[in-house]
């Protein structure tokens, strides 16, 4: 018998709705990813974002100390005033991420959702 994905939990974890300068931290505190995984755990976060003007967002997270930029949407601005949702595996060893945007102060709404998964056979 093959493996299988199964998911086994699903919650909302953080939200924000506020208006935020360029390049800053939308979350006060970085989003941590959870502590305990199991090797065969991924865990997943959903994004549902909604940027009031047009505008570049980016996933900033660090790993033994170095700042990587996921960059959403394939490099593409988000439209402004729609709803966006995005998939992002944040990897085991990443201390938190934040999400940011590069288009002067826009307001932001966003909400992460938090999900794990495990392979089972």
């Amino acid at each position: 018998m093959a493996n299988k994905m199964v998911q086994e939990s699903h919650y909302v974890t953080r939200t924000v709705n506020t208006s935020k300068a360029i390049s800053t931290n939308w979350f006060d505190t970085d989003i941590a990813p959870t502590t305990g995984l199991r090797q065969e755990e991924i865990e997943k976060h959903t994004l549902m974002l909604h940027c009031s003007l047009a505008t570049k967002v980016n996933v900033i997270y660090k790993i033994d100390g170095q700042t990587i930029t996921m960059v959403l949407n394939d490099d593409t601005a988000l439209a402004a005033n729609a709803v966006y949702i995005f998939d992002i595996l944040i990897p085991q060893d990443a201390t938190g991420y934040n999400i940011q945007h590069d288009t002067g102060t826009i307001n932001v709404t966003a909400i992460i959702a938090k999900s794990k998964t495990a392979m089972v056979g």
